[in-house]
């Protein structure tokens, strides 16, 4: 498998670009390459490039051939809110969330969320996620980046939202409200973007809930009988409406 690279600079065909110590470690001891071996490099923002080492010392250079613009863009925008999981929780769920197709992540500093705000230890965990989230598009070969959102407390939320439908799954309502299928098939109109709400461990509290419907327009929705755990149900969610409305299956 040709190894995909993302690049955060503009790319042009000829044009060779000087990688970085650990792309170039990567690419020359992990992978064990050289001169003219192919490469596909993206920079995010839509296409690809097929590409190939030109150089290996005495810094590693790789050079765009032929620009692959992508397939479809796909038309479904999907927004995850997720409360603040502990820290291995939060990196699968934007690791999985990226391989499934989200757009955009926005931690939530729930009440209940274990991970707490920590000043300079929040700045390393947003790039430790990002980084997460390339790693992530790099592997299932998206060429656009998911956006991963500093986390927010309940009222910086409201401008943080987009527009379009709002469904909160809360563990609390399960057998009482509709379920996602049951939701997908009243839509009169295409989805163009939704937003999804998940609790951290232990759950939203039923403040938070009425906060989230009275105040900021989500409607509940189920997953299901059973409880899932707070990285499960995010990646069920995604999965069942990429399923219902989106690019899978």
């Amino acid at each position: 498998m040709i190894p995909r690279l993302y690049w955060n600079t503009p790319l042009a065909a000829d044009t060779p670009v000087t990688l970085d110590k650990e792309a170039t470690r990567y690419l020359t001891k992990v992978l064990r390459l050289g001169e003219q071996a192919p490469v596909i490099l993206f920079n995010g923002t839509g296409g690809e490039w097929q590409s190939e080492i030109t150089t290996v010392r005495p810094k590693l250079e790789v050079t765009p051939r032929e620009f692959i613009a992508e397939s479809q863009h796909h038309t479904l925008q999907i927004t995850l809110v997720h409360g603040l999981p502990r820290s291995q929780s939060m990196e699968l769920v934007i690791q999985k969330g990226v391989e499934l197709g989200v757009t955009r992540i926005i931690p939530l500093m729930a009440r209940r969320s274990v991970a707490k705000s920590r000043g300079r230890a929040d700045e390393n965990k947003i790039a430790r996620w990002r980084k997460i989230a390339i790693e992530a598009a790099e592997q299932c070969k998206r060429t656009r980046l998911a956006e991963i959102a500093a986390p927010v407390r309940w009222q910086e939320l409201a401008e943080q939202l987009p527009e379009g439908p709002r469904l909160l799954f809360w563990e609390e309502s399960r057998g009482e409200v509709q379920g996602l299928r049951q939701w997908t098939q009243k839509q009169t109109e295409q989805i163009a973007h939704i937003t999804l709400l998940i609790g951290p461990e232990g759950g939203l509290d039923a403040e938070e809930v009425e906060q989230a419907i009275e105040t900021l327009g989500f409607e509940k929705c189920s997953l299901g009988p059973r409880v899932l755990r707070t990285e499960t149900a995010a990646i069920a969610a995604i999965t069942a409406l990429q399923t219902l409305v989106g690019d899978l299956g």
